[in-house]
């Protein structure tokens, strides 16, 4: 607005002198109609003020010429206030021009708040509150919505009448951009959990298919050299492993293996525990040598996986001919294939072996069901060998 005043005074200055005032006024009103305002200024007038006259310079603007004289205060210098003209209340501007002439623009209140507000973005609504000599003139009800409100005051500016704005994020539109940036964080939130889900399941799945090639020998598990582990490391720990759970010579449970496992079976109501070795080990490796001994105890071993395959068995050594057997199920099947293990031959030499049978359910613990397997085992051996015992 005031560039658009200065490019009006400029113009008029150009011809100031030698003019009387009809001639000046009717250079103002010439001056007005070839400087059109912006679209942003929202006035009325000017109107041209000299001792008790008074001229508007737009042919189109209402007189209120009446209104300004008799309402307008300090005419002889500038200053602003709020007239009531025609029931509405108007920012008047008063700039003196020479001697007893002053220049008068009117500003409607509401289009000055439009015009301020129309300077801020989408969403950030201007509350206004406009006051003169502490009493309000216009006032909205915009700041009842807001949030984040911060409050500024004019009336320090001898530019500007006494105004009270009131800044702030609209509360509905802030409440939308709050639930769009939750619905945005719970979105990427997901997606940053199916992605960090799928890569440690990969990672526990490559453990688990790893710990699979060790344990059972399987490289084809391991996948690009392995994540944990190479193929070398892997072959390794398969031979640690191995050697710590198997017995080497026949594949059989180790003794480590067995003392883990007999704990399990207290309790179960179904299961047997069987020792048995072969009879006269010793006169078979003393006379036919150690190579001819390992061949018998890995037959032995051998027979009973093929005859009992399909059951719920586990067979263990504990050195030397001495073996474990713990079962679940029916004792006449575990007796039925024991037996084909009393005669046997390897080798075209006959072979035997004795063993004792005790049922979990006869005993409490598991030291007192080895000790009642072991007795029977004995009981065997001294009664004649090549039988079972199970009661």
């Amino acid at each position: 607005m005031a560039e658009y005043r200065r490019s009006v005074a400029v113009k008029i200055m150009s011809q100031w002198k030698g003019l009387t005032l009809t001639e000046l006024l009717s250079a103002f009103k010439q001056a007005y109609v070839d400087l059109p305002p912006p679209s942003y200024v929202y006035d009325i007038g000017p109107f041209i003020l000299n001792n008790d006259l008074c001229f508007s310079m737009k042919d189109n603007d209402k007189n209120y010429c009446d209104g300004i004289l008799n309402s307008a205060l300090y005419l002889e210098r500038r200053n602003d206030g709020i007239i009531l003209l025609d029931g509405v209340k108007y920012i008047y501007f008063v700039q003196p021009l020479r001697d007893n002439i002053q220049l008068v623009f009117l500003v409607d209140a509401t289009h000055y708040v439009t015009l301020v507000k129309k300077q801020y973005p989408f969403g950030i609504f201007l509350s206004m509150d406009v006051f003169t000599q502490g009493r309000s003139i216009y006032s909205d009800d915009i700041g009842q919505s807001l949030v984040f409100p911060v409050t500024a005051f004019t009336s320090g500016l001898n530019y500007l009448p006494e105004l009270t704005y009131v800044f702030g994020f609209s509360k509905r539109i802030f409440l939308l951009v709050c639930s769009v940036i939750i619905i945005l964080a719970a979105v990427i939130s997901c997606v940053i959990y199916k992605t960090y889900f799928s890569l440690i399941y990969g990672i526990y799945d490559q453990g688990l298919k790893e710990t699979r090639a060790i344990t059972e020998n399987q490289l084809s598990f391991v996948v690009s050299g392995g994540l944990f582990f190479n193929d070398a490391d892997i072959r390794k720990l398969h031979d640690i492993f191995y050697a710590a759970i198997y017995d080497s010579l026949t594949g059989a449970y180790s003794r480590k293996s067995f003392d883990d496992s007999i704990k399990d079976i207290i309790g179960t109501g179904d299961s047997y525990l069987c020792f048995f070795d072969v009879d006269r080990f010793k006169f078979v490796n003393d006379n036919f040598g150690h190579l001819f001994g390992d061949e018998v105890l890995i037959y032995v071993v051998h027979y009973l996986k093929d005859k009992m395959n399909g059951f719920n068995f586990r067979i263990y050594r504990f050195g030397g001919d001495e073996f474990a057997i713990i079962y679940s199920g029916e004792l006449c099947d575990l007796i039925r294939i024991l037996k084909g293990l009393t005669d046997f031959e390897v080798g075209g030499l006959r072979c035997s072996c004795s063993f004792g049978v005790a049922a979990e359910k006869e005993c409490t613990t598991a030291e007192a069901l080895k000790l009642l397997a072991d007795n029977r085992l004995y009981f065997s051996k001294n009664n004649g060998r090549s039988q079972i015992t199970w009661k």
